[in-house]
């Protein structure tokens, strides 16, 4: 009963290096060898029982918080995001707390940000000259900071926006940097001198410019529709609210699980469409089919896109696993016995690859969206289960908006002929390059999409 699934043999230390400089490879090394399930070996970080059965990842999602908690193994990430960020929290304040952030995130209160992220996607491509490349990455984290800035902490102009916009930007590049990356899994590197002690400092101005926004929210008798303000009034069933301590930690978080994440899928999302124009040009006539002026509504209807989003979420998820589970107590998982302590990691990126699911999985091809309708246990890019990711809704909408804004408004090409490769950056995986973008024309009929409320005739 005792013994977990076979896995490398390879001493910890050599495991864990593996995983933080090649974790696509060291996956599918694993699954050839192993297959659907698997133990890996972190030393410190612990082992992993890797899954990639959508069989078992619907298992795993489907126990409740009596069985498994998910907080404490998010442990790594605690010096970056904070101790009360709702991924660190289990049972009853985790549940709590996802009642508290969810209604901001849904329905009426992500259709008001349509305005904003496409007048952001605009602005991102005034100056832009025709033939002359720019970083690709670079526009999709300007474009994303300042959705985040703006719709979920109403800031939009100021001293204290260009701080934070140049404070996460600095973090970011030492994320990027492989000792940056590597201190989060290695403790011994987490010293309060190189990147790790630049990042602990950026984090901690971050922090103070954060709360001065969440003091100043709090004395205004009238606040604003965004994210902030909106948690600022959300009491739970007792009549209370979020804390201080509490709000600037779940911000931190989402300025880094709202920003860093939807950027990269961005990224990838052009690059894709750049290098495949068979695939831009049916997207264009499925846009094209919506009108001149189409409204958020319409793209969020229009499968084609959505299938595009899919697919590049699919290719290269920003997170190679979801939040590794703990079993409070012994469970059965695909008809084997494990104890209490046992650690499951639903594996994002091989459940993605599965032949059977997915064939030519390393072809970008969207129409597999259209053909086959996946389930909860099958496509899982946002996670699942009580730890599904909350922005979801807001991040898809997001990527949706963004790519028809461009794609309706300009031809593009990348100007690189390498292939891009996918690396790790921090905790997640990202393109190996910034990737030199080219805007080679205005389209002849130049459409912006147009937001609720605001809808030409």
């Amino acid at each position: 009963m005792n013994a977990l699934p076979p896995g490398p043999k390879a001493p910890a230390p050599w495991q864990l290096a593996n995983w933080v400089l090649r974790p696509l490879a060291f996956m599918e090394e694993n699954f050839r060898k192993y297959g659907d399930v698997f133990t890996v070996n972190f030393g410190q970080v612990g082992k992993l029982v890797m899954v990639s059965s959508p069989n078992g990842v619907k298992e795993i999602f489907s126990q409740d918080s009596k069985v498994f908690r998910a907080g404490a193994s998010n442990e790594i990430l605690k010096p970056i995001l904070g101790d009360y960020s709702v991924i660190f929290l289990d049972g009853e304040p985790h549940r709590r707390e996802r009642r508290l952030l969810m209604p901001p995130f849904h329905g009426d209160s992500i259709r008001r940000s349509a305005e904003t992220i496409v007048e952001i996607a605009n602005q991102e491509t005034v100056g832009r000259e025709f033939g002359r490349p720019f970083l690709l990455r670079n526009a999709m984290q300007n474009i994303t900071l300042n959705v985040i800035l703006r719709t979920v902490f109403g800031v939009s102009y100021g001293d204290r926006y260009e701080q934070l916009k140049q404070l996460i930007a600095q973090m970011l590049e030492l994320f990027s940097n492989p000792l940056g990356s590597g201190a989060l899994f290695f403790k011994f590197m987490q010293q309060d001198f190189g990147p790790w002690g630049t990042m602990r400092q950026r984090k901690q101005e971050i922090v103070d410019l954060l709360q001065t926004e969440i003091t100043e929210k709090r004395r205004l008798s009238e606040r604003g529709d965004d994210v902030l303000s909106l948690l600022l009034g959300s009491t739970d069933e007792s009549g209370e609210g979020l804390s201080d301590r509490e709000l600037r930690d779940e911000l931190v978080a989402l300025l880094f699980a709202g920003h860093e994440t939807t950027a990269t899928a961005l990224t990838w999302a052009f690059y894709w469409l750049a290098k495949s124009p068979e695939i831009l040009n049916k997207l264009r006539a499925k846009l094209a089919e919506l009108g001149p002026n189409p409204a958020p509504e319409a793209l969020s209807r229009c499968a084609y896109l959505t299938a595009v989003c899919q697919e590049t979420l699919r290719m290269y998820p920003v997170a190679p696993i979801t939040f590794p589970r703990e079993a409070l107590k012994a469970v059965s998982i695909l008809g084997q016995e494990y104890p209490a302590g046992t650690r499951f990691a639903p594996c994002i990126y091989l459940l993605h690859h599965r032949p059977d699911l997915y064939p030519d999985s390393k072809v970008f091809r969207p129409e597999r969206f259209i053909e086959r309708n996946y389930n909860a246990s099958e496509f899982i890019t946002f996670g699942g289960g009580n730890r599904r990711c909350i922005g979801a809704a807001l991040a898809m909408m997001e990527m949706q908006l963004v790519i028809a804004t461009w794609v309706l408004n300009y031809d593009f090409e990348v100007a690189i002929a390498r292939p891009i490769k996918p690396t790790r950056r921090g905790a997640t995986i990202a393109p190996d390059s910034s990737i030199p973008f080219t805007f080679t024309a205005q389209r002849s009929a130049k459409r912006e999409v147009v937001a609720v409320g605001d809808r030409r005739e």
